[in-house]
Parts: structure tokens; C-alpha cells; sequence
């Protein structure tokens, strides 16, 4: 229980772990994998080696029911989630074929619960879904300016040597990015700090494994997102960010490498 409540908590910092073990080597890397498994295996070490504590584990009842249908919200959301990156990528062909999907697996358990009306009525909103999906318009190209971020490319971090820059490399499936994105780097506070010390602000999409970013994420030994970096004068070859930010963390080196004049 402890286990499947604290797990949406630590995805950031599993992310994270993974990230750092798969740029290390072997040792290291298998290093990081088996304390994660130790990790996640914790609970029934400790009832294998004190049998007498199963006892403090709550009777079974129809708690465990109510508790399945409330553990299955977080579950569909991930299914809105991930239809809705699969959109991202590859356009609406494929979230028809997924919502079919979908749908035939929903025909088959209102056909076990016999509830003809539910057959139908999720016939009618697949329908109208796939009437209002099909109108609304296409994912703006990913290239195009975000805020106050420019696209990342590698020509345009040579045409920025010697410069202040902060490179961003995130994608939409990653969630250690987007809570960072949410609640750091959309700050109000590092937005003005970031755009008032001159600082160019590039922001790599790595949703669709973009080659470039690639390319600058292997220059530092990195495997996956998020990855933040920083130009300066102090560090022209660049200063790497943690990858779970803080504002503190953020405001601290951005004030640190880009000094007011």
C-alpha cells in the first residue's frame, strides 16, 4: 500500500536515477538498478524476514474494492495522457486507431456487465469525440517560438558563443520536465530574472528524439530529459543543472554565472 501510494511521488526522482545510472559505467549503472529493485522490493523483505508483521497489514473487506475504483482514476488519466501524446506525435490516424482500441476493450466489459445502454452510448461519444477531435486544428509546429523560448538548434548555440544562454531540453513525455516547466521555469519571478540579464533562452523538444539534441545530450553523457545547462563567461563549455529544479536552485545560478551589470 505504502508502495503504490508514494510511487506517483517518486516517479520525478526514479526518472532521475535512471538518467544518472544509464550515463555511468556498467558497474555504477547496475549499481543504481539494483537498489531501485531493492527499493521497490522493501516491503516484502521485511515480511519475509518478520513474518509476525503481516498481522499489521488491515483485514480484507470491501475497502479493497473502493480502493481498486479509486486507484483507477490516476490509471485512465494516464491513458489521457498518453493518447494525448501520442497525438503530439504521430496525428490524429493514430489516436483513431487507439480510441478503437479503446472502445472494443469497453464493448467487451459492458458486454460481461450486460448493460446494453453502455454499448451504445459509448458508441455515440466515440462519435462525437472523433467529430470534435477531427475539427480542431493540428499541434502547432514544434519549431515555432514558445514564450520566451527559441527553439533549440545547434547551429543557433554556435551563432550564440561567448554569449549568456540557457538551454532547456525537454519533451512532452516527460514529467520530471513538465513539473519543473510548471512550477520553476514558468515562474513569474525566474522569467523576469532569466529575461532581464540578457540571458538567451533555447528550448530543445526531444518528443520526437530530434537528432541534434541527441547529439548535445551524448556531448555530456546523458541518456535522456531533462537537461539544463548554462553559458557563460565562467563556464563557456557549460554548467549543468540539476535535473529535478528548484527556484532557489534556479535563481541562485542564474544570479551567480549572469551578474547584473
Amino acid at each position: 500500500l505504502a508502495v503504490i501510494v508514494a510511487s506517483p511521488c517518486t516517479a520525478p526522482f526514479m526518472g532521475a536515477a535512471l538518467g544518472f545510472g544509464l550515463s555511468q559505467p556498467v558497474h555504477v549503472m547496475l549499481l543504481v538498478f539494483l537498489m531501485l529493485g531493492l527499493g521497490m522490493a522493501f516491503p516484502y523483505l521485511v515480511f519475509a524476514v518478520f513474518p509476525s508483521m503481516v498481522s499489521w497489514l488491515p483485514k480484507p473487506g470491501m475497502w479493497m474494492v473502493r480502493f481498486k475504483q479509486i486507484m483507477s482514476v490516476p490509471l485512465f488519466l494516464t491513458v489521457v495522457w498518453l493518447i494525448w501524446i501520442l497525438y503530439r506525435q504521430m496525428g490524429l490516424p493514430s489516436v483513431f486507431v487507439a480510441a478503437a482500441g479503446v472502445v472494443f476493450i469497453f464493448r467487451i466489459v459492458a458486454g460481461q456487465l450486460k448493460v446494453k445502454w453502455f454499448w451504445n452510448a459509448l458508441v455515440l461519444a466515440s462519435l462525437l469525440l472523433a467529430m470534435y477531435a477531427g475539427s480542431r486544428p493540428m499541434p502547432a509546429d514544434k519549431t515555432e517560438h514558445d514564450g520566451v523560448w527559441a527553439p533549440y538548434t545547434s547551429e543557433k548555440l554556435r551563432q550564440l558563443s561567448g554569449q549568456n544562454v540557457f538551454v532547456n531540453m525537454t519533451a512532452d513525455w516527460c514529467l520530471t520536465c513538465k513539473v519543473n516547466e510548471r512550477l520553476v521555469l514558468n515562474d513569474p519571478e525566474v522569467i523576469s530574472q532569466l529575461t532581464s540579464r540578457n540571458i538567451n533562452l533555447l528550448k530543445g523538444d526531444w518528443t520526437e528524439r530530434n537528432p541534434e539534441i541527441t547529439e548535445f545530450l551524448q556531448k555530456y553523457d546523458r541518456v535522456g530529459v531533462p537537461f539544463y545547462v548554462l553559458f557563460s563567461k565562467n563556464h563557456p563549455e557549460g554548467l549543468v543543472l540539476p535535473e529535478i529544479l528548484t527556484k532557489n536552485v534556479v535563481l541562485e545560478a542564474v544570479q551567480s554565472e549572469f551578474p547584473t551589470q
